[in-house]
């Protein structure tokens, strides 16, 4: 009946729902029930990762520029959903594998 909501405040481009079905129906494994979950997954992955863009030509260079629309989605919904979510592991932090460099805030303090 509806897509399930991935993220909240962020919905697949309407653009990428037909390629959605054809993955479903034409590259989903059927028989095995831990196959086709992992292979519906991975295409609502793909539905929800494409964002409206177009393509610019400019001397024979090609680059794909997104939509304002798109741009938002990015700075509002996904970006601040990642910095929330996605957390390295515990172990990483002792022996500084990963670091935190700065902050959005203290780079818009920065250039104030």
């Amino acid at each position: 009946t509806h897509l399930p909501v991935l993220l909240e405040g962020h919905t697949p481009y309407p653009g990428a729902i037909p390629g959605f079905l054809w993955r479903l129906a034409t590259e989903t494994e059927w028989r095995y029930e831990r196959r086709c979950f992992e292979d519906v997954i991975n295409h609502l992955g793909v539905c929800y990762a494409q964002l409206p863009s177009h393509e610019v030509v400019q001397d024979d260079f090609r680059e794909l520029v997104l939509e304002d629309d798109a741009k938002e989605t990015l700075e509002k919904v996904i970006f601040p959903a990642l910095k929330q979510l996605l957390l390295p592991p515990a172990g990483l932090d002792d022996d500084a594998c990963i670091d935190t460099l700065t902050t959005l805030e203290r780079l818009y303090r920065q250039f104030e």
